[in-house]
């Protein structure tokens, strides 16, 4: 008898301990779901743009515009196609949106999807020129759909820099380009003295003589950035500009101008409202008459900015005219400056012209 009550008392507590375990099991199922979800948790699926890259930072917009976008992802589950966008932003704040482009995201979990395109078939109207900014997407569905969602972004400010036209001087081409003759300054200008030889425009001052040329657009130009790579000749007491104008003076113009000697000035300066509203001098550090260097103008509705060697040197927020304007290049002796006639012949040469 002892022997079986003994039993029944372990087969008792037998039962008693399963129903309480039973129990404590399900008062507390969600703390052991959430155990068991961390002990197999898996890592968040992502995708992320790193990087994109362009073929060049400056682009001419009657070629394709080609670039990469680089992408990491940890998407482990089947998915259907993505979808790539971009746009780009001009220097006025208008928008170009590229073609959109899906894929199916690869097991390398890398991409690297290229773009090319060609910007002058997307926009009606004249490119407006200087830098760009980027945004690249990525969408779970097609952008233009209800209830899209973006995955991924990536914005890049001044990602490269758009020009309409490189002028690289095999020839001075009539229907671009106006020599003018008279004068100027102490200056004869003169168009037998701007020709084109060797790849390059050249300017000549002769020697013995305070005499220049001049070139410059038959059509007028507005809003965006100019730019010339130049090599000025050495003489001193001239000057060589690089500059918008439209007559009348002293109302339209917003000028670069470099002095043509070997420790030279560089003078900014913009004529409004019949008087010169800015003028602002800064020493070069470099030799301007022993190699070719940068000068550039970005001009537009709210700024002027100045740049050498893509460096800025000033920018006006107001004081210059925002009428369309011829863009110019001469090299001449202005009478406010000695007037020394070179003992050689001394020649302005320009590489090419962007704008």
């Amino acid at each position: 008898m002892t022997h079986l009550n003994f039993k029944k008392r372990i087969y008792l507590l037998l039962f008693v301990l399963c129903i309480g375990s039973i129990m404590f099991i399900s008062s507390h199922s969600q703390l052991f779901s959430s155990i068991r979800q961390f002990l197999f948790r898996q890592a968040p699926e992502t995708i992320d743009i790193v990087e994109v890259t362009f073929k060049s930072d400056t682009h001419l917009s009657d070629l394709p515009l080609d670039f990469n976008v680089h992408i990491d992802h940890s998407l482990t589950t089947q998915l259907s196609h993505l979808y790539l966008g971009a746009s780009l932003q001009d220097p006025l704040g208008h928008w170009i949106d590229l073609p959109i482009i899906d894929f199916l995201p690869s097991a390398t979990n890398k991409e690297t999807i290229t773009i090319s395109t060609h910007l002058t078939e997307l926009s009606e109207n004249m490119l407006i020129t200087g830098p760009y900014k980027v945004i690249v997407s990525i969408w779970d569905r097609p952008p233009t759909e209800e209830n899209a969602t973006r995955l991924s972004s990536l914005s890049i400010d001044d990602a490269l820099r758009i020009y309409n036209f490189k002028e690289n001087f095999q020839e001075i081409d009539d229907n671009i380009w106006y020599s003018r003759e008279g004068q100027l300054g102490r200056s004869k200008l003169s168009q037998e003295r701007v020709n084109v030889s060797d790849g390059k425009l050249k300017i000549i001052i002769p020697k013995g003589s305070v005499d220049g040329g001049e070139l410059q657009t038959t059509d007028l130009v507005h809003y965006g950035s100019y730019e010339i790579r130049m090599k000025v000749p050495d003489a001193p007491s001239s000057i060589t500009g690089f500059f918008l104008y439209k007559a009348p003076d002293f109302h339209h113009e917003i000028d670069i101008e470099i002095y043509n000697q070997q420790d030279s000035t560089a003078l900014f300066t913009s004529y409004y409202s019949g008087d010169a509203y800015h003028e602002n001098k800064t020493l070069l550090t470099f030799d301007p008459t022993k190699d070719f260097y940068h000068y550039r103008i970005d001009y537009y509705p709210s700024s002027v900015s100045f740049f050498i060697n893509n460096q800025l040197m000033q920018t006006w927020t107001e004081g210059f005219s925002t009428e369309p304007m011829y863009l110019m290049i001469n090299t001449w002796f202005p009478s406010w400056l000695e007037g020394l006639a070179p003992s050689d012949d001394q020649v302005l040469e320009v590489d090419w012209i962007k704008y």
